[in-house]
C-alpha cells in the first residue's frame, strides 16, 4: 500500500485531547490478513513507511464497510491526521 497522496504530511499520528492507551502497532502484511480488516475502509494512524512509501507498520484506529460512515465517525471523534484506506483481501506481500 503507498502512502496516501491526498493526506500528504499528516498521516504521521493521530492526535488525541484525551488519554487512552494506544492501539496496537501492526505490520501491514499482519492488517492485510486480519479478518476483521480484509474489505473494508481503515482509519490508521502512526504510520510507518519505508524509502519507497510502501506502509511498513500502523495501528488502526477504526474501520467500516462504508467509506463515509467511517470519514463520519473519524471527524466526530477525537481523532486527528488519520490515512483511510481500503484493505482488499488482494492485498498484502
Amino acid at each position: 500500500m503507498r502512502r496516501p497522496r491526498f493526506f500528504g504530511n499528516l498521516v504521521e499520528a493521530v492526535q488525541k485531547t484525551s488519554p487512552q492507551a494506544s492501539p496496537a502497532l501492526l505490520t501491514w502484511d499482519e492488517i492485510c490478513k486480519h479478518p476483521e480488516y480484509r474489505g473494508r475502509w481503515l482509519a490508521l494512524s502512526n504510520c510507518r513507511y519505508d524509502d519507497a512509501g510502501e506502509t511498513q507498520s500502523a495501528a488502526v484506529v477504526d474501520a467500516d464497510e462504508c467509506l463515509s460512515t467511517l470519514c463520519q465517525r473519524v471527524r466526530l471523534s477525537e481523532l486527528r491526521d488519520c490515512a483511510i484506506v481500503r484493505c482488499d483481501a488482494k492485498q498484502g506481500r
